[in-house]
């Protein structure tokens, strides 16, 4: 049963708007999107022959630069969750920091669940009391790891993982190990 408050079908006039802009082939990327200027998603600007210089320098179009990256992967993942199991053998409380999306990515791809990281701390409040997908961590404020703190934190963020941590300083002082997985496992 629809809900009579909601138009089921779109006005012909309002359809012209939601059909999809036309494409065009590209032997690079596949298809660009046209954009309502006239020109494609997909040109080239002087900006992005930078780009291109950099790339072509860094063997970037090589179509073997992936070769062996699963392998990598994997062995990163290992590493990860072996560090996760010393810990807790040890009885050791673990704990994470900064619950963005590639993180989790990095968790779910190594299998950890709630038996290895007890919560992710994050500082956002609309996270708070929710749960990382898939593996079903809960998401918690700072303040809960200040009350409780865990023996080590594991601060997701890889790119700038000092950065990031600063806030965890205070747990530090008290004696909690921070720690970033990638490239490998180390302490901060």
């Amino acid at each position: 049963m629809t809900d009579p408050g909601y138009p089921t079908e779109v006005p012909d006039a309002d359809r012209a708007e939601l059909e999809r802009p036309a494409a065009e082939p590209s032997s690079q990327h596949g298809p660009r999107q046209r954009r309502a200027d006239g020109g494609t998603e997909g040109e080239r600007c002087h900006r992005d022959a930078g780009v291109d210089r950099r790339e072509v320098f860094a063997e970037l179009e090589r179509p073997d630069q992936f070769t062996g990256f699963s392998a990598v992967v994997a062995a990163a993942c290992r590493e990860i969750r072996d560090f996760l199991h010393i810990r807790r053998t040890a009885g050791r409380r673990v704990a994470a920091y900064g619950a963005a999306t590639r993180g989790c990515s990095m968790l779910n791809a190594c299998g950890v669940t709630t038996a290895e990281i007890a919560c992710v701390a994050d500082p956002d409040p609309a996270m708070h009391g929710r749960f990382l997908p898939g593996s079903r961590i809960p998401i918690v404020s700072l303040d809960v790891l200040l009350t409780e703190p865990p023996d080590d934190i594991l601060v997701l963020p890889w790119t700038n993982p000092a950065e990031v941590a600063a806030p965890l300083h205070p747990l530090r002082q008290r004696g909690t190990s921070l720690w970033t997985a990638i490239p490998r496992i180390a302490r901060l």
